[in-house]
């Protein structure tokens, strides 16, 4: 028994524990080969805990069995000892081919008991019939009660296995709906360190799982959010009065490299026993308020386009007349001799007066844009015709235009005069950036690899670059850093042409390197034989 006790505390697992008991009674009796069955009371069946020899327990042909087989069935059913001498003249043996196999002629089988509840049968097999004492069969006794008290702790350990196989499985069930969320969803404790991290958040905020766990939530925010969380979380452990618990609010949120967005926070609490966690589900606005910006922008444009179409009507038809009529003064003022003075000032007012003309006719192109015809485009061809038109001009304010277009530039759908438009106003606002101290100018086409592949018109200039609170207006209409000398619809105009051409832009400038226009526009597709 002292090596029973033994066996049974240096096991480590239920099989183990089953085969000790298996091997004390076969010891005990001089049995070959001895088995541990685990008893279903419930389903009345019987299945193999374990064999002292795995060999022989393997080749047993039926790993469960009913309470109507065999003797330890029997015994099952009686809850009494039982001894068979000879297995082949008893009826109640079934399957008497691995007896023959192995040997076996004799069977001992003792049922395993605790507080009048079946827990098991003790089977020993042997080639000859056993000869008990009254001795042996005391602690064979003894061993069945150990196995008992076994079978408790086994069941207690299954138990305890299956408990923690569930939580384990509620928990991945758990984590693959918290990561299949659309929206960030992340768990604190009263410390405010995160206990959970799902994906969206992980897509949200930039950060790995890993980098966010175990640290302080108030990363993930900016100032003032930062300094004042761990306080607010103190004072409502303290006072029990919730301000955001509950209620979804708007705030702001602070991604892995810096960057902020607005997002909103529903925030709720969970108790687990003593343990406060409160759960934050964060919902990224970035596309909503961009999409509302857009819309008041679109609605704006449209206000604007209205206001500048009326006010374009009304000073066109006298501007016309003016401009008219100061050609035909100067016509009469050269060819009278008036004074070189009067001429010169009709020509200021006939250049104002079309100048005016031009601002105008600016204003309708704004507000009256109309479908423009689209036919197959050699960009290429269009910058060069707007380059020449230019050229002379810019060298006399001494500044350089450099070509670096692709020889082989594909095709593009679109219409060579509003083309011609974006090209023109991008260099002259280029210009315009390097007045005074001149500078160099590089008009570029390049193809670029897809999928799909795009055709870039890319304009860079030598300037001082643009200023970042002027970056973000220069698409806007009537927005101008030229003074009284602009209008301010020019990017907005070409911002359109490109938009409505199926391409976009992008501007990298910067105090030292200048600004760069890089437009994309779609490729046409050729057929196969080209």
């Amino acid at each position: 028994m002292a090596r029973l006790n033994q066996a049974i505390l240096a096991a480590s697992d239920s099989r183990q524990l089953l085969t000790a008991i298996a091997l004390a009674a076969a010891e005990l009796v001089g049995a070959p080969v001895a088995a541990f069955w685990v008893a279903d009371e419930a389903a009345q069946r019987l299945r193999i805990g374990a064999f002292s020899d795995e060999t022989v327990g393997r080749r047993f042909p039926r790993a469960e069995v009913g309470f109507d087989y065999g003797a330890i069935g029997w015994v099952a059913t009686h809850r009494r000892l039982l001894h068979i001498p000879d297995v082949f003249v008893d009826a109640r043996i079934g399957d008497v081919a691995w007896w023959r196999e192995h040997g076996f002629r004799s069977v001992l089988a003792h049922p395993v008991e605790l507080h009048g509840s079946l827990r098991g049968v003790l089977a020993l097999y042997a080639p000859a019939p056993f000869a008990l004492e009254v001795e042996d069969v005391t602690l064979l006794d003894a061993i069945a009660g150990q196995g008992a008290l076994v079978m408790r702790h086994v069941e207690a350990l299954e138990h305890e296995r299956r408990a923690r196989a569930d939580a384990e499985s509620a928990s991945a069930r758990l984590e693959a709906v918290l990561d299949t969320a659309v929206d960030a969803i992340i768990t604190i404790d009263v410390r405010g360190l995160v206990q959970s991290f799902n994906r969206a958040a992980e897509r949200i905020f930039g950060y790995g799982r890993g980098e966010v766990v175990g640290r302080n939530v108030t990363m993930l925010m900016p100032s003032p959010y930062r300094e004042e969380h761990d306080q607010y979380i103190a004072n409502y452990l303290d006072t029990g009065v919730a301000k955001i618990i509950g209620i979804g609010r708007e705030v702001v949120g602070r991604r892995k490299d810096g960057t902020t967005f607005p997002m909103d926070l529903a925030v709720s609490e969970t108790r687990l026993a003593d343990e406060h966690r409160f759960t934050g589900i964060v919902r990224d606005l970035s596309v909503r308020k961009n999409l509302e910006s857009a819309v008041r922008r679109a609605e704006k444009l449209a206000a604007i386009g209205t206001l500048a179409a009326g006010v374009a009507h009304e000073i066109n038809n006298p501007v016309g007349i003016m401009v008219s009529r100061i050609e035909l003064m100067l016509v009469d003022a050269e060819s009278h001799g008036l004074s070189a003075e009067m001429v010169e000032d009709l020509r200021v007012l006939h250049h104002h007066a079309k100048r005016i003309a031009g601002i105008t006719s600016r204003l309708l192109s704004f507000a009256r844009r109309a479908p423009a015809t689209i036919d197959t485009v050699d960009l290429n061809a269009v910058i060069e015709e707007t380059l020449s038109l230019v050229e002379k001009q810019f060298v006399r304010d001494r500044v350089a235009l450099v070509r670096a277009l692709e020889p082989a530039a594909p095709p593009m759908r679109g219409n060579e005069a509003e083309l011609q438009e974006v090209v023109l106003n991008l260099i002259t606002n280029a210009r315009d950036a390097m007045r005074g101290g001149g500078g160099v100018i590089t008009v570029e086409t390049r193809t670029l690899p897809g999928p799909p592949p795009r055709l870039q018109l890319a304009v860079r200039d030598t300037g001082p670059g643009i200023p970042i609170e002027v970056l973000t207006r220069i698409f806007d209409p009537f927005f101008s850093t030229k003074g009284g000398e602009g209008t301010g619809l020019g990017l907005s105009i070409a911002h359109g042409i490109i938009q409505n051409h199926g391409g976009t832009v992008d501007v990298d400038t910067g105090p030292t390197k200048g600004t760069a226009f890089l437009i994309t526009f779609p490729i046409v597709p050729l057929p196969p034989s080209s």
